[in-house]
């Protein structure tokens, strides 16, 4: 069998979620493999000091296209956001009132993030299983 050579890299990795992977490399060294081994391994993706990040709460998003340097589409970046209710104080007439004044909120951006065109239907196909198994829990669709 053909031998090849290739940089190979010492790592840890975790998996949580299967979307996401992030490694620690303690060194690199280059191996001889034949062309009839599996190159790819499976690992696990370790998330150290995610209990320590701040848990918010979204309730609008904004999609966008990122361009390459060609021109084309590149990556996706996704907006996440918070958009709080506005005040309207008085008698249920004063309320109507004031929201015919109103022409717009602000939301508060809460995080940009760009990910490849894969990664995203990653992500949509991880939260459309976790969407299913809610409303599995919960007897049906919702």
């Amino acid at each position: 069998m053909p031998k090849r050579q290739r940089l190979a890299v010492d790592c840890e990795l975790r998996e949580t979620s299967g979307l996401l992977w992030t490694f620690a490399p303690l060194g690199w060294h280059v191996e001889t493999v034949t062309e009839s081994e599996n190159s790819s391994v499976q690992v696990s993706v370790i998330w150290p000091g995610v209990d320590d990040l701040p848990v918010l709460r979204s309730n609008i998003a904004l999609v966008q296209v990122g361009s390459s340097l060609g021109g084309g589409p590149e990556d996706i970046i996704l907006v996440l956001g918070h958009v709080a209710p506005p005040v309207l104080l008085g008698t249920p007439e004063e309320q109507q009132a004031s929201m015919r004044t109103i022409s717009a909120v602000t939301a508060r951006s809460l995080v940009r993030v760009s990910m490849s065109r894969d990664r995203v239907a990653a992500l949509v196909q991880a939260l459309q299983g976790t969407i299913d198994q809610i409303d599995d829990a919960l007897g049906g669709a919702q």
